[in-house]
């Protein structure tokens, strides 16, 4: 499986078949000029091949079909900088609250069933830190469109919110009054 990532990456991009069965994994690095190439893939309708960049979130191609007869040289990657967020957690009278576990997962923007982007990225894109003694947390890079963040401390009852794609920018932008509250 051939292909290209991004134009003009002087770095190696990671490109990735997640899920294969019991064979696992297959995943190689792009040469000097971004391209690269997978060999010994069995022939099969819908392939998902990720790649990712330092600095830059996850990319990918859905329903990549390989066999006889198709041409899958067209399998190219745009690698962006991502989204960013970040905010505060707080107890309930609004004072800081640091060492507070804090994980982003991506969701499915309210939708009942699960988007293609959110099977995608709930395999490969785990955003998990711990808030600073300003009670201060940022997940950078982030490739979805909706997120769910929580957070939780030992002794206090956690928070979780929703943050949806249109409330946040993309390349470095954030959503930067995103709080939490844990409350006793």
């Amino acid at each position: 499986l051939p292909g290209r990532a991004g134009f003009h990456i002087r770095e190696q991009v990671t490109v990735r078949l997640p899920g294969l069965g019991e064979a696992g994994e297959t995943e190689t690095r792009t040469d000097q000029e971004g391209m690269y190439r997978i060999e010994g893939l069995l022939p099969l309708d819908g392939y998902t091949v990720l790649a990712r960049l330092e600095d830059h979130a996850w990319s990918w191609i859905s329903e990549v079909n390989v066999g006889p007869g198709i041409d899958s040289d067209s399998v190219h990657f745009r690698l962006e900088r991502g989204r960013s967020l970040r905010g505060r957690v707080l107890d309930e009278q609004g004072r800081v609250v640091p060492g507070a576990e804090v994980v982003c997962t991506v969701e499915s923007c309210g939708i009942d069933t699960v988007t293609p982007e959110a099977a995608v990225l709930r395999g490969v894109e785990l955003n998990a830190t711990t808030s600073d003694e300003q009670g201060a947390f940022e997940f950078l890079h982030l490739a979805g469109e909706c997120y769910e963040v929580s957070a939780r401390l030992e002794g206090l009852l956690p928070d979780r919110l929703g943050v949806l794609g249109q409330d946040w920018g993309r390349d470095g932008a954030a959503a930067e009054d995103v709080s939490l509250y844990l409350r006793t």
